[in-house]
C-alpha cells in the first residue's frame, strides 16, 4: 500500500491533475484496493477484451 500511496505522491508532486490505469477485470483484489483508493470507472482508453479503465482526481 505504501508503494501506491507514494506513486500518487509522486504523481500530485510532479502536477499531475488524474491518474489512470487499467486492470483485468479477474483480478477482483486489484479492482477492489484501487476503488478503496478512490479510482473510478471510466470509458475506455483501451479495447482489450476484459480490461477496465479507471481514474483517479489528484487533489493539490
Amino acid at each position: 500500500m505504501a508503494l501506491i500511496h507514494g506513486a500518487l505522491r509522486h504523481a500530485t508532486s510532479a502536477g499531475a491533475h488524474t491518474v489512470r490505469l487499467s486492470v483485468r477485470l479477474w483480478r477482483e483484489h486489484a479492482l477492489a484496493l484501487n476503488r478503496k483508493l478512490g479510482f473510478d470507472t471510466v470509458a475506455p482508453w483501451d479495447d482489450r477484451p476484459g480490461l477496465l479503465c479507471l481514474e483517479k482526481p489528484l487533489g493539490g
